[in-house]
């Protein structure tokens, strides 16, 4: 994120939280109004679509009869039956991104992208945001219906009980970069909880553990709690601010907001206007049938994996730009225009096919997306809290020009729910990083019906794709000496390789140089050096104060001089050695722990006297490049009264800092 990006940030999270604290404490305002009667409730249900298809092979004249269900489908193995002879494995459905393909029978959500309805059990999406709440809807998906008032009750404490999140995971959050994307972050926390709740792993309790319905219960609280603290301690970490606890005294989207303003202040209360409208996004975001991150929760669950594990793998491909971070090219868009008076020429470049046009167009839609509707009345709730932002206007007469637009309207483009929620998260001061994760934490309770659903399916198997192969069908193995270079195949590249990740610390009996032929790394290194032998050790002689059996490796093609300046000031020394030493002083006795911290600060010096690397004066960190001011924000060391330490370099640590 760049500087301009990050005191933009910082301006709009301040609006929003002056928003909060200047705004009364009074029962939430409706965020939507009452829907009218629309279309949807005009179409009839599609009825029982049994029978059966006669297929004709023309390649062998046979007749076959495929069965069709109720609903409309057809097993794709009723058609490995179509064969020309003993050589064909049968028929074969090629479809690349399942365009037409139902892995699973779901009674979840229903779609009909042609007339824009979109239903979360039969209930549609609109009386959901209207009325409802998103832990009320979380059941609903979880468990068929809306829940009773004491079943509401009973679901909101669980879901609260289970919000705190273990130490361990807090501390794998705080050992990330500083910049580590919170989509990046999430996923790890979210594999890092299978760690840390082995009684839910059935690779270590059994195959049959999911069987208890307690014990799936329990696993569906504990991530629902958990998720919104997780994404709060994400976000705080990139703010550099340290992680806090959750309040059992707010609502789910409230408990959010509270701990990313609160610093701490547990009186603080968040806008309840505002906290509604993200409530309704949370119900408009909960499900989405089978989209791509939610069979990947369903691919993995099928092989009996936990459930952290799966829904990790669902947030990773919800990370990718092209499902979860669509709302970030929307401004990005929007930005570009700049104003009401260039949309004409935006228009006519897309119809050139020389700009494209994000937020418009769904897979699934080919109608105005039913979310869309609801978030463009929530842009409206939330600019008259915290002040209209200018893009909206050019997003208005984007959409009225192009739904006038015969080039849109034919090819059935309508805006989709990314075109406006873009927007409110701007609004309301949140950074285009953490667009996807308020995607994710109330995309968890769809992930859960289906992982739910999966399990009580008697049709679950391992999810095992077939492929049309296409490769060359036979070669028999030469020798290494005969065989010839081919210009056609396809060969390594030139990677870039040459990084920390080739600086362990080797044994003493490693091969050493003279100091004529060390060759530091440097940034050149990173455009692709031609490949070479293993890379000489430094000679311990060379560093004196380097302990006796360990001497440096560094990566050094000999084309390069010695006379290259050491290391980029992007690569931060992390070295193995340093690693270990520290874990080991953590858990040895005192006496060994004091020699461990001297061995530490001696190899430090020796690489300061290398001018290899440098120490932060506040924060104790360990940077590269020590002749050039690293600029970098270091979040380890924030104090309260709001100055962040600045990591500044000087030659070595001494005594008195050790």
């Amino acid at each position: 994120m760049s500087s301009a990006d990050s005191r933009l940030s910082a301006r709009g999270r301040l609006a929003v939280l002056s928003a909060h604290l200047a705004a009364p404490i009074e029962p939430a305002a409706p965020a939507v109004e009452p829907s009218r009667v629309s279309a949807q409730y005009l179409v009839p249900p599609p009825g029982n679509l049994s029978g059966s298809l006669a297929v004709v092979d023309e390649r062998t004249g046979r007749k076959y009869r495929v069965p069709v269900s109720e609903e409309g489908a057809v097993k794709a193995t009723d058609l490995k039956q179509i064969t020309t002879g003993k050589n064909d494995k049968g028929l074969k459905l090629y479809d690349p991104g399942y365009l037409n393909t139902a892995p699973v029978r779901s009674s979840i959500c229903y779609i009909d992208g042609d007339e824009g309805i979109l239903r979360y059990r039969g209930y549609p999406i609109e009386e959901l945001a209207e009325s409802s709440s998103f832990v009320e809807v979380a059941y609903l998906l979880m468990y068929g219906n809306l829940p009773s008032e004491s079943q509401l009750a009973d679901w909101e404490f669980a879901i609260t009980q289970h919000s705190a999140v273990p130490q361990g995971i807090l501390d794998i959050i705080h050992a990330m970069p500083h910049d580590a994307h919170p989509m990046g972050v999430l996923v790890s926390a979210m594999s890092a909880l299978s760690v840390f709740h082995p009684d839910a792993n059935p690779a270590l309790r059994g195959q049959d553990i999911y069987k208890s319905k307690q014990v799936r219960d329990k696993q569906i609280a504990r991530i629902l709690g958990k998720a919104p603290t997780i994404a709060a301690a994400a976000y705080l970490r990139m703010a550099g601010r340290p992680p806090v606890l959750p309040s059992s005294n707010l609502s789910y989207a409230e408990n959010l907001l509270y701990m990313l303003d609160s610093l701490g202040n547990r009186s603080y209360k968040p806008n309840p206007r505002l906290a509604r409208v993200l409530d309704v996004l949370f119900i408009l975001h909960a499900e989405h049938e089978m989209n791509c991150s939610t069979a990947a929760a369903r691919h993995l669950a099928s092989s009996g994996v936990d459930v952290y594990t799966a829904l990790a793998g669902a947030v990773g491909a919800l990370y990718g730009p092209l499902h979860g971070g669509a709302n970030e090219a929307v401004l990005k868009m929007l930005s570009e225009i700049g104003s009401v008076e260039n949309i004409p020429e935006f228009i006519e470049g897309v119809k050139n096919r020389k700009r494209k046009m994000s937020g418009f167009g769904h897979r699934v839609y080919k109608n105005y997306d039913p979310r869309a509707k609801v978030i463009r009345k929530l842009a409206e709730e939330v600019f008259s809290i915290v002040g209209r932002d200018p893009l909206i206007e050019v997003a208005v007469a984007l959409e009225k020009a192009a739904l006038s637009d015969e080039y849109f309207v034919k090819r059935k483009l309508y805006p989709n729910v990314d075109f406006y929620s873009g927007l409110i998260y701007r609004a309301m001061g949140f950074p285009t990083e953490f667009f996807p994760v308020l995607f994710a934490v109330p995309r968890m309770a769809g992930y859960l019906a289906h992982w739910r659903e999966s399990l009580d399916d008697p049709d679950t198997k391992i999810m095992r794709p077939q492929q049309v192969y296409t490769g060359v069908w036979l070669r028999h193995y030469m020798p290494l000496q005969e065989r010839a270079v081919s210009t056609e195949a396809d060969r390594l590249g030139q990677p870039s390789f040459w990084d920390s990740s080739l600086l362990p610390f080797a044994s003493s009996s490693s091969p050493s140089v003279e100091s004529g032929n060390l060759a530091p790394i440097s940034a050149d290194l990173r455009r692709g050096p031609s490949p070479s032998p293993p890379a000489p050790a430094v000679s311990a002689s060379l560093c004196p104060d380097l302990p006796v059996g360990r001497s440096l490796f560094f990566a050094s093609p000999p084309s390069l001089s010695a006379s290259v300046p050491c290391c980029s000031s992007a690569l931060r020394l992390r070295s193995v050695l340093l690693s270990r030493l520290l874990v080991r002083a953590a858990s040895s006795p005192l006496r060994r722990r004091r020699g461990l911290r001297r061995r530490r600060r001696d190899l430090l010096r020796c690489l300061c006297s290398l001018n290899l690397v440098a120490i932060c004066t506040f924060c104790k960190d360990v940077w590269s490049e020590p002749a050039v001011e690293c600029g970098s924000y270091c979040h380890d060391a924030w104090n309260y009264e709001g100055s962040p330490c600045w990591c500044y370099k000087r030659p070595c640590p001494t005594e008195e800092e050790e």
